[in-house]
């Protein structure tokens, strides 16, 4: 596999804060609304699908932690995970 250019991972750098926002934005859909775009830059999905693979189980745990210590702590809204499903 040859390396990709400069241009290249600026754009996919960038995509993926793009996904971040629409993620945060819609409550879903960053990674496969970002997907399409990232192919566009270097059409190979499996470099791409790793790395989403990561950062989807990263910051879900970063999201379910976060809610965990919130409700725990007593701050704010009472959690939005659903605790019965995930069990």
């Amino acid at each position: 596999m040859e390396g990709l250019e400069t241009w290249q991972y600026l754009a996919i750098g960038l995509l993926f804060v793009w996904g971040g926002f629409v993620r945060s934005g819609l409550g879903f859909g960053g990674a496969v609304l970002t997907l399409p775009f990232l192919l566009m830059v270097h059409n190979a999905p499996l470099v791409f699908l790793p790395i989403i693979a990561v950062h989807l189980l990263l910051f879900s745990a970063l999201t379910v932690v976060q809610s965990h210590l919130r409700t725990e702590a007593g701050e704010g809204e009472p959690s939005t995970v659903n605790w019965a499903f995930l069990r």
